[in-house]
C-alpha cells in the first residue's frame, strides 16, 4: 500500500475548458463486485442550471484523474459563471500514490487548455512538493524535506 502525496489541486481555465476537463479528463474506476465479476459504472455528472453547478460524486478513491498515475479524489463541486470568457479557479482535493507525478499534470495541462497549481505533502517521507503548471508548461517547482514534520508543515495530518 502507497504513501500518499495530498492537497489541493487549483484548476484554472475558460469555463469551456474547464467543463472538458470535468467530462473528459476525469473517470470513475471500475467497482468489483461479490461474485468477482467487474462492472463499469458511468460517471454521474450533475448540473443544475439554476446555480450553474457541476457535481460529481463517487466513493472514497472512486474518482481518478485519467492521465495519471493513481491520482484520486472523492467528490467535486464546480461552481461556474455565465459568462463563457471568464476565467475561473476550481479547487480539488487529491491525493497521488507516493508523490505528485508533475510531467502526468503538464501533459493535462496541455490536453486540456487549463493551468495547475498545487502544494502537496506526503507525511511518511516528510516532503512536500510544489507546482504550477501554465499553458502546458511547467513555471514553478520545488520540493521540500523537514526535519520537525510536525512543527514545520503547514497541516501535518496530510498525506502518508
Amino acid at each position: 500500500m502507497p504513501n500518499w502525496c495530498e492537497g489541493v489541486l487549483k484548476v484554472r481555465g475558460k469555463k469551456k475548458n474547464l467543463i472538458n476537463f470535468l467530462k473528459n479528463g476525469i473517470e470513475r474506476l471500475a467497482l468489483e463486485i461479490e461474485n468477482h465479476e467487474v462492472i463499469e459504472i458511468p460517471l454521474d455528472l450533475k448540473f443544475d442550471k439554476d446555480f450553474d453547478e457541476y457535481r460529481l460524486e463517487g466513493g472514497k478513491g472512486t474518482l481518478h484523474i485519467k492521465d495519471t498515475r493513481r491520482c484520486f479524489l472523492d467528490s467535486l463541486e464546480w461552481y461556474l459563471s455565465d459568462e463563457d470568457d471568464d476565467v475561473m479557479i476550481q479547487c480539488i482535493d487529491i491525493r497521488q500514490a507516493w508523490c505528485l507525478e508533475v510531467k502526468q499534470f503538464v501533459a493535462i495541462s496541455k490536453k486540456y487548455h487549463v493551468d495547475f497549481k498545487i502544494k502537496g505533502y506526503e507525511c511518511g517521507g516528510q516532503f512536500s512538493q510544489e507546482f504550477e503548471i501554465l499553458d502546458g508548461f511547467l513555471n514553478k517547482y520545488e520540493e521540500k524535506t523537514y526535519k520537525d514534520w510536525y512543527w514545520d508543515v503547514d497541516d501535518p495530518r496530510l498525506g502518508g
